[in-house]
């Protein structure tokens, strides 16, 4: 499916086994009509590939989102399941983004330039991404990007196995990241540039190369780490 510019929404449907060339295997949505909201509500979009970007899903400038989707066993060179450019009043609300691949980043999701974005009560898992964040790869967001009440689990990449942020500083709260598994660094978070703030989390049972680096691996990064357990911490 192809929307843009227009102010279509779409409920109770599924979206599968497509491809496209270049971005959005299953759904291309990009630039609502007058800032409009289009949340597309109750979906499975799965199977889908994409040889570029969003093999899953692809949203830019969308203004909307994603409501009570599942996103499952799609694949792309970036954002195997989700690819989202310029996010702003958007967000993505009790999904399962499962089992999606990348051939670069963001196995689950990638992230690019997000500002007013929520991510709020989804279950990340089974993810895998060639490069970095298996389960969401985050890249330029403000302090108004949210990440809350969300799992990251059993995903795998090279770098950031549940979450790579790079140039991030938004929040994470009351979210899971467990049992990710990373074959360099940062089995949990791996942060490059970013000072995020991380409140009320549970970090535990990542793995990674080395073992120092489970939990947490930062690179020019100082997050802020409060009332949280941590692995090793």
């Amino acid at each position: 499916i192809y929307s843009m510019m227009d102010n279509v929404s779409f409920t109770n449907c599924i979206i599968q086994n497509n491809e496209a060339l270049n971005t959005g295997g299953g759904l291309y949505d990009s630039l609502k009509a007058g800032g409009q909201s289009g949340y597309h509500t109750n979906c499975i979009i799965t199977g889908n590939i994409a040889g570029s970007k969003g093999g899953g899903v692809y949203m830019g400038l969308a203004f909307g989102g994603l409501y009570d989707c599942e996103i499952s066993n799609n694949s792309a060179d970036e954002g195997g399941g989700i690819y989202s450019y310029f996010g702003i009043w958007a967000g993505i609300f009790s999904c399962r983004i499962i089992n999606n691949n990348s051939t670069s980043d963001g196995g689950g999701i990638k992230s690019i330039i997000s500002d007013q974005f929520t991510f709020y009560d989804n279950i990340i898992s089974g993810n895998s991404a060639g490069g970095s964040g298996g389960g969401m790869h985050l890249q330029d967001g403000t302090d108004q990007t949210i990440l809350h009440s969300c799992l990251f689990s059993g995903n795998l990449a090279n770098t950031g196995a549940g979450i790579y942020a790079i140039n991030f500083d938004g929040s994470f709260i009351n979210f899971t990241v467990a049992a990710n598994r990373s074959l360099a660094n940062g089995g949990g978070i791996a942060n490059n540039s970013s000072n995020s703030l991380i409140k009320n989390a549970i970090i535990y049972g990542n793995t990674s190369v080395p073992a120092a680096t489970a939990a947490f691996y930062n690179v020019a990064s100082t997050p802020d780490v409060d009332y949280s357990l941590v692995q090793g911490g």
